[in-house]
């Protein structure tokens, strides 16, 4: 049973994964003022080599968002030379790995459990539509999926260690 549940995940995790990359496949993805307003903010990071405090704002006049958003995405930012596919690819990979990390953490409870909760999340038609174009808002099925599973984790076992990693991954993930 638990072999027929590993292949199960591995095969819904490659063919999801597939069906993601597929639908953005040669810059097939909407480019709008939001990304561009966020593909600015992190080239001026780079460029001027200065740190953003603030991230983007919200549609409350205002109002901003904290700066880890633009930190998420530095890396494929700057291992593309700022190609807006590669930040694309990078969402739909952390909502992979988001998958496989919650499964992980819930396979110590109940492997059937893990792998139905894997697999509907790695299914669910949300998680196709945020993986379409990178924005802040669709990074919150990556974030609370991780919340979970990392709420999960310290639950087994609290300890100042755990508990200081779900307060970072709370404080950033909002």
């Amino acid at each position: 049973m638990n072999k027929f549940l590993l292949i199960l995940l591995a095969v819904v995790l490659v063919f999801s994964t597939f069906i993601k990359l597929q639908a953005v496949n040669n810059y097939n993805f909407p480019f709008t003022t939001d990304q561009g307003r966020d593909m600015v903010d992190i080239r001026q990071m780079v460029v001027s080599h200065s740190p953003r405090l603030v991230g983007p704002t919200t549609s409350i006049n205002g109002v901003l968002l904290g700066p880890f958003w633009y930190y998420f995405l530095l890396p494929p930012f700057l291992l593309s030379g700022g190609n807006p596919q590669a930040i694309v690819y990078w969402q739909i990979f952390w909502y992979q790995v988001s998958a496989l990390v919650l499964w992980y953490i819930l396979k110590n409870k109940n492997n059937l459990f893990a792998t139905i909760i894997a697999v509907l999340y790695l299914l669910m038609p949300m998680g196709f539509n945020t993986g379409r174009y990178f924005w802040n808002a669709n990074a919150m099925p990556i974030f609370t999926g991780l919340f979970f599973a990392c709420l999960i984790w310290t639950l087994e076992k609290l300890s100042p260690k755990r508990l200081m990693v779900l307060g970072i991954l709370a404080g950033l993930s909002m």
